[in-house]
């Protein structure tokens, strides 16, 4: 039995030898010498940062893609069995062949291959081979925004830009709701930790506004368990609350009200609340505008005792301008449970002399379609 088993594991493993071998048929041996040279540095380096820090110069068998290699090289490239290559290649036939990049941009969306793609100043970071062929592809092709998106969301989700996608949807269509709740219930990351606290969040901003009572509860629970390890980047889970103020997500906001109410020193507050010392003011309007949505007394309590401990990120922060803030968002928000904040403010806000630019309005929609072009402005990907 034991024999047999061993034997059909070895032949599910040929089989899919074979059909790497088929949808990638060549190998570095069918390439001239010259060529060859280069390419066997290329898949060396792996697709690490390498280059001189000081003057940014690439190693020579970069530039030898971009002066002296073929079209005709690079479309057997981009099927070849090295995922390095398969993404150099991509990247120099969006130059060089771009009436065709479209195509073949979707006949490769599914090269699940993982290589390391060097960010500059931040590193090599891990990412699929098809991923990295929607960022090169970043607002060149004529694709329909519309149609590439479809394909992405409804047959690879497990990319990132397939997140990045549903993120960004401002009224997702009721067919993608399958799919987005499945992305919701990921629990297991392929790449890297931390991407999988960036993928689980925002797919829970995406399955949110949809607006389904029965998901409240998922959505609560998973927030509760994980708002912490989620990124501050984006804040996806004070805009989950802002734009659903519901009672089961207030556990969250009394929570990090807790966290900022506590006496600590910067650094621990930083670390302990924030996670980093990034965008520290980013998530800390965040936390304002889902607080201020909920409309009632205990939110009025809160801020009343943030506006006058001064619970602010740092301790160079302009006072006067998060008190025109909190004035601003309660008013916008009028109710009568913030009838003596506002009453509070009203003078300080009078007299406050800023550009109303400290009122901007975020939201991660926004950002992504800033970040990626997903807006009406391009037609086009």
């Amino acid at each position: 039995m034991q024999c047999f088993i061993k034997s059909a594991v070895l032949i599910i493993l040929l089989s899919g030898c074979n059909n790497y071998k088929t949808k990638y048929p060549y190998s570095l041996n069918d390439f001239r010498p010259e060529l060859r040279m280069h390419l066997e540095k290329i898949i060396e380096n792996g697709g690490m940062c390498d280059y001189d820090n000081n003057e940014n110069v690439f190693p020579d068998y970069y530039r030898y893609f971009s002066e002296k290699i073929s079209v005709e090289d690079l479309h057997k490239l981009i099927i070849c069995e090295h995922p390095i290559l398969r993404a150099m290649a991509f990247g120099y036939l969006r130059e060089k062949d771009s009436l065709n990049i479209s195509k073949i941009l979707f006949d490769h969306l599914d090269d699940t291959a993982i290589i390391t793609h060097c960010m500059g100043e931040f590193g090599p970071e891990y990412i699929y081979v098809s991923d990295y062929f929607l960022d090169a592809t970043f607002r060149q092709t004529k694709i329909s925004k519309d149609i590439l998106i479809d394909k992405v969301i409804t047959t690879h989700s497990y990319l990132s830009f397939a997140y990045k996608f549903i993120g960004a949807l401002e009224t997702p269509q009721e067919k993608y709701y399958p799919t987005i709740k499945k992305m919701a219930e990921i629990s297991h990351s392929s790449l890297y930790y931390e991407d999988l606290y960036y993928k689980k969040e925002i797919a829970l901003y995406a399955l949110s506004k949809y607006k389904k009572k029965d998901d409240i509860s998922f959505i609560a629970k998973e927030l509760s368990q994980h708002w912490r390890l989620f990124s501050g980047y984006y804040n996806y889970t004070f805009s989950i609350i802002k734009e659903n103020p519901d009672t089961a997500y207030f556990k969250i906001i009394e929570s990090f009200y807790r966290g900022i109410s506590i006496e600590r020193t910067r650094k621990q507050l930083q670390y302990g609340v924030y996670k980093s010392p990034y965008h520290i003011e980013d998530k800390f309007s965040a936390f304002l505008r889902a607080l201020v949505a909920y409309k009632n007394k205990r939110a009025s309590e809160m801020l009343e005792t943030i506006i006058k401990k001064e619970l602010y990120p740092f301790d160079f922060s302009n006072l006067e301008n998060y008190r025109y803030t909190i004035y601003k968002l309660v008013l916008k928000n009028n109710c009568a449970a913030y009838k003596n904040l506002i009453k509070l403010l009203k003078q300080e806000a009078k007299a406050f002399k800023n550009n109303e630019s400290n009122d901007e309005q975020y939201s991660p929609k926004a950002h992504l379609e800033k970040l990626y072009g997903l807006n009406n402005e391009y037609k086009y990907w």
